[in-house]
């Protein structure tokens, strides 16, 4: 099979982008990231190493809140007439947990955290190695909560849709499998420069 076969097969959402440049931007991304990991498939790749439970896979979650993005973007449209760039979208979706290939390393025969930038950063830089729109690769930067400082949280439809997707699918998984405080779960989402610091 080849590499571009292997990716489409594991994001079937590829399809949906109309847009042929932006569908093949975002195979290129995967590629490139999947040449730059310490992982030999992506189904080995988990949603987050240290609080998720096993057997949770970051095409899961990826697949997750692509899917769920794309309908709630649709009932958007349908109830409220709010357009939403279902191609932006849908890539962003895609492409937002990329760098959680390249956080690890192998040390001792144990994966070890390597990562040099904020989650996100790594994953837009990709996005834009890939030959992607920077309307693109700003979604992806600013897909977390922690990467909410003013001005780069989303100010577009389409990033505070994959910032609300992508956390509640992790805080769906949180709540069902518990591997924290509950009241860690209940602030997850929230910028820590919220809380009093002494």
């Amino acid at each position: 099979m080849k590499k571009e076969e292997y990716i489409l097969k594991l994001f079937p959402e590829i399809e949906e982008i109309k847009d042929n440049e932006i569908k093949k931007g975002v195979i290129k991304a995967w590629l490139v990231t999947l040449d730059k990991t310490i992982y030999k498939k992506l189904e080995e790749v988990p949603q987050n190493i240290k609080v998720m439970p096993k057997g949770r896979s970051l095409v899961e979650h990826v697949r997750v809140v692509t899917v769920s993005a794309i309908e709630i973007a649709k009932i958007y449209k349908k109830t409220s007439g709010i357009k939403v760039n279902l191609d932006y979208l849908i890539a962003a979706c895609l492409l937002h947990d990329l760098d959680k290939l390249l956080g690890y390393e192998i040390k001792e025969g144990k994966k070890e955290r390597k990562a040099f930038y904020p989650h996100g950063v790594e994953s837009a830089f990709i996005t834009l190695e890939a030959g992607l729109p920077r309307e693109i690769a700003h979604l992806v930067c600013v897909h977390t909560p922690s990467a909410i400082m003013k001005p780069q949280s989303p100010v577009k439809v389409e990033g505070l849709i994959l910032q609300y997707v992508d956390v509640l699918h992790a805080d769906v998984l949180r709540a069902l499998y518990p591997a924290e405080p509950i009241m860690k779960l209940m602030v997850s989402h929230v910028p820590s420069s919220v809380f009093h610091q002494s």
